[in-house]
């Protein structure tokens, strides 16, 4: 018997080890115990995106108040401790009125040669258009990008409201949202060159515009497959609620008729009103989507794995769904990463009963939650004692885990970032997915 002590204290050693080897904590070499939040503008700012760049520079790019009066496009670069970067823009800090009136800034991506794109919507005193801005890697306007630097497009007749953008292996962007017909919103696309052009071999004009379900449409997030296939998830009304929509395109902007036999999926979740605010493509061609789904006064993350023919995958939570409630009263998905080895994390926010803080899940392969990540598959992290809202995630090449958004305090609202250090099955970020599909920031919590 006295041999056995031995075996067993080693393991209960290793256990306690691994159980603290799961812990997910905040990175507290970065900024103030992991977190920071920073001022732009006169009253507040909205961070919606965020990239980390091959040097490890972390760039969050969203919208701030111009003297209170409008909000123009905004951008914030850090080094990788936290820090301001002094070489970007003015202290770090760069922002842009694009249109005169308001804009807003939604999604980052990073091109290869370094050059940075922040795509959003523009008022113009009447209505809102497509916005696309190009700055260099110090934060300067690209003089040869569009008009000194900026693009502004009306896609229709009226509101135009861009949310999400991708970059082609050819350098071609495509930026992603929705269009107001005059009576509803349906999904577009808008396809530009690499001089910020409109590309007119892209559909018609350079411009998809597409009808899901006769009434309110609207895309929230793009991703391109390895085949140069154009996915957008969002959301389509039915006759009563929000369903979760995900349609797919061929690279010259038509719907992908192999994709569900007509390009267009959508999902009701036990009648509630739901919706698709992020998807990626995994490396086996398999679709993953992250939003929300809300019944009975409360909001839970969903998420929903689709074959590479547009069906949903029954190997994957139930009948391809997840859905998770976490926090007192309701949780809302905004972004996800893939990881190589097939586990998928999630960004958003969740409601304690008196305001909102970010959240971080971790899922397995198959939808379950990951017990190994921070030991109950989620992190939840108040940052201020009013709301916090979560819009982006990142991942650093060493596997560390930055979400960026926004936080309320007092009568000021400023770009958030928190950073956290996690354990060794988040090491990696799905290199083939990221190359197709830069990390870019979901719709703001204000609603366009």
């Amino acid at each position: 018997m006295k041999r056995i002590y031995p075996i067993i204290n080693i393991i209960l050693l290793l256990l306690a080890a691994n159980n603290l080897f799961a812990q997910t904590k905040l990175d507290n070499h970065f900024g103030t115990n992991g977190i920071i939040t920073t001022s732009i503008g006169e009253n507040g700012a909205i961070g919606q995106s965020v990239v980390v760049q091959p040097d490890g520079k972390i760039i969050v790019g969203g919208y701030s108040s111009n003297k209170g009066l409008y909000f123009d496009f905004a951008l914030v670069r850090y080094n990788a401790d936290g820090t301001l970067d002094q070489n970007f823009g003015a202290d770090g800090k760069v922002m842009t009125d694009v249109g005169g009136f308001s804009d807003y800034g939604k999604a980052l991506a990073i091109q290869t040669d370094g050059k940075i794109l922040l795509a959003g919507s523009s008022t113009n005193g009447k209505n809102s258009d497509f916005a696309l801005v190009r700055y260099n890697t110090d934060g300067s306007l690209d003089q040869n990008f569009g008009d000194h630097g900026k693009v502004i497009t009306a896609v229709g007749k009226f509101n135009d409201y861009g949310k999400s953008i991708a970059i082609e292996s050819n350098g071609k962007i495509i930026v992603a949202g929705g269009s107001d017909n005059g009576y509803n919103y349906d999904f577009a696309l808008v396809r530009y060159n690499i001089d910020g052009s409109i590309d007119n071999s892209f559909a018609i004009n350079g411009k998809a515009i597409t009808d899901v379900k006769g009434s309110n449409d609207n895309g929230e997030s793009i991703a391109i497959d390895v085949n140069g296939k154009i996915l957008v998830t969002g959301y389509a009304f039915n006759d009563k609620d929000k369903d979760i929509a995900l349609l797919r395109y061929n690279s010259n902007g038509s719907l992908d008729s192999s994709f569900n036999r007509s390009g267009k999926v959508a999902i009701d979740i036990d009648g509630a009103y739901d919706a698709g605010n992020a998807v990626r493509v995994q490396s086996d061609g398999k679709i993953v989507v992250a939003g929300y789904s809300y019944s009975t006064y409360n909001y839970s993350f969903v998420l929903l794995r689709y074959t590479a023919n547009g069906l949903p995958d029954n190997s994957f939570g139930l009948s391809g769904i997840v859905t998770t409630s976490i926090g007192d009263e309701g949780t809302t998905a905004k972004s996800l990463a893939l990881l190589s080895n097939g586990k998928i994390m999630v960004g958003g926010y969740a409601h304690n009963r008196s305001d909102y803080d970010f959240v971080l899940a971790c899922y397995n392969v198959d939808g379950t939650m990951d017990e190994t990540f921070n030991t109950d598959g989620e992190t939840t992290t108040v940052i201020t004692t009013s709301n916090d809202y979560c819009n982006a995630i990142a991942i650093e090449s060493n596997g560390n885990i930055i979400l960026a958004g926004s936080s309320s305090m007092g009568s000021d609202e400023t770009f958030t970032i928190a950073k956290y250090i996690v354990n060794e099955h988040t090491q990696a970020l799905d290199q083939s997915n990221r190359l197709k599909t830069p990390l870019e920031l979901q719709p703001s919590s204000i609603e366009n």
